[in-house]
């Protein structure tokens, strides 16, 4: 994918969130691949939005002589986006394993990376003693879990 536009064409999040919806929770991923993946993203890569002043100023309601108004008692106070921390995700995909972790928790979900040599130096027995490891700890890991197994290209 050379170009940004090319990046925006997958949508792990809505492949993902529709396979849990339509099929149902999804434990464990197996991700085999020749690049790593970082299941976080890094602090000084995220971008929060600037909400203007004028903007606040504008959803305060006020009465006839300029005074702002006053909820009812027992009504809540509209409510208010920069009272928040907002990131900018606009052309920014994640990856499948943070889409992964952020949706399980990255307290509760498990990301392990292992090198497919770990398994063998054959790449088809790679994958085939990987997705064993896998299918049983499926049985046994009571946490959900994202398994990045690296090829060596």
């Amino acid at each position: 994918m050379s170009n940004e536009e090319d990046k925006l064409e997958i949508k792990c999040m809505d492949e993902f969130f529709d396979i849990e919806k339509s099929i149902g929770f999804v434990k464990a991923i197996i991700g085999l691949q020749f690049n790593f993946e970082n299941e976080t993203i890094e602090e000084k890569d995220l971008e929060y939005e600037k909400f203007d002043e004028q903007e606040e100023e504008a959803v305060v309601q006020k009465d006839e002589d300029g005074n702002p108004i006053t909820p009812p008692e027992g009504q809540k106070t509209a409510f208010k986006p920069r009272d928040y921390q907002w990131t900018i995700s606009n052309k920014q995909p994640r990856n499948l394993p943070q889409i992964f972790m952020g949706s399980k928790g990255k307290t509760l979900a498990i990301h392990e990376v292992k090198s497919a040599e770990q398994y063998s130096s054959s790449q088809y027995e790679a994958i085939s003693k990987s997705l064993d490891e896998i299918c049983n700890k499926v049985v046994n890991e009571p946490n959900p879990f994202y398994y990045q197994i690296i090829f060596t290209e």
